[in-house]
């Protein structure tokens, strides 16, 4: 986080008022997040001695960001945790991990079982947060191997695991989201995900704060919620995980008034988001293949820029072994599959291809119909 760090600084020096997150809580200026870390780096130092590796509460706030970027000062790596973890699951983090500090609030540290015996020394951070640290030297964060990010998968498939990410891995795919999409400073970005997983840290988290963009937030994942904030903040991008976000068919909705200058967002057009992405997520499971992105959960990009004025799904990667017309393609670029045309050995052309375009690629620069 330490890049991170570096760039948002800059930024607070140079526009310290410019909207950094956008939360249930309120809006937080880039100012007001700067120096909550800087409150945190300190609080850290004076704690612990050396480059501590930290496991925070990763709610969808202002705190969440505040806590990397300080992890970030301190050179250190941030772990993010599920406030609705069990015990259980904790002392696995605890296992794998190993943290330096925990930062959470009360309820939730008596929630996780956090043991006083292992985090003597606790102190008042982030607006009635705890800071409870083992009071020592901090572990060798060269353990992590050039790691800057920690989150626990499900466990779905077994033990719940740790994915380590690097700085490096996270700007890599911050930045190829950035240009595929089109997004510029400035541009909000959705963060309904949770956190805790590490498509959100890196897509929901660390991109809109490269990118210098608001990150736009909300309190629980309700299809509802999540598009009225993205017509009321004019949100240009987010990134959701279908199987963690079924929608209801669409119903009738009130008028959400739009940002200063823009029209009202109307019943019509978030009906036709809501149906967008019914639809796509429909189509998802009558296929019943699982869509992944470097190692990461499934995760459907929406933007609202669609010729029309609605939600479109964009940028969607779904895993190559899924297509029920494996073996040579002869012709890939009539293929609406966009990981096939990227691998046309593993689809062959036949008559009866659901994927199989009559007229050749869009032009109209639209998203591939599935």
């Amino acid at each position: 986080m330490r890049l991170l760090a570096w760039e948002f600084t800059q930024r607070a020096d140079r526009a310290p008022d410019e909207v950094a997150v956008i939360d249930p809580l309120g809006e937080h200026t880039v100012g007001e997040v700067m120096e909550a870390a800087r409150e945190l780096a300190v609080a850290l130092g004076e704690a612990l001695t050396g480059a501590p590796t930290v496991l925070v509460q990763a709610d969808n706030t202002w705190r969440t960001l505040a806590t990397a970027l300080a992890v970030g000062l301190r050179g250190g790596v941030v772990t993010v945790f599920s406030s609705h973890a069990a015990a259980s699951e904790f002392a696995l983090a605890m296992e794998d991990v190993e943290p330096d500090a925990v930062i959470a609030a009360d309820d939730v540290l008596t929630a996780w079982s956090v043991p006083a015996e292992a985090f003597p020394d606790k102190r008042a951070v982030l607006d009635g947060w705890t800071l409870a640290t083992t009071g020592g030297p901090a572990s060798d964060v060269g353990r992590w191997a050039g790691g800057a990010a920690i989150a626990m998968t499900s466990g779905s498939t077994g033990r719940p695991k740790c994915v380590v990410q690097s700085e490096d891995a996270l700007r890599y795919a911050g930045r190829c989201t950035i240009d595929a999409v089109g997004l510029e400073p400035g541009d909000a970005v959705g963060a309904f995900v949770p956190l805790s997983s590490v498509a959100a840290f890196c897509f929901g988290m660390y991109l809109p704060a490269m990118l210098g963009a608001p990150m736009v937030c909300i309190d629980a994942w309700k299809p509802d919620d999540a598009l009225e904030a993205m017509a009321a903040r004019d949100v240009r991008w987010t990134m959701l995980v279908p199987a963690r976000s079924p929608c209801r068919s669409p119903t009738s909705a009130p008028a959400v008034p739009g940002p200063t200058g823009r029209a009202p967002t109307s019943r019509l057009k978030l009906s036709r988001a809501r149906s967008a992405v019914a639809a796509y997520l429909s189509c998802r499971r009558s296929r019943s293949g699982a869509s992944s992105v470097s190692g990461s959960p499934g995760f459907t990009a929406v933007s609202p820029r669609s010729p029309r004025g609605g939600l479109r799904a964009s940028q969607v990667r779904t895993s190559t072994s899924r297509c029920p017309f494996s073996s040579a393609c002869s012709s890939p670029s009539t293929c609406t599959n966009r990981s096939m045309q990227r691998s046309p050995a593993l689809t062959r052309s036949r008559a009866g291809c659901k994927y199989r375009r009559s007229s050749g690629p869009p032009t109209d620069g639209s998203a591939s119909r599935w």
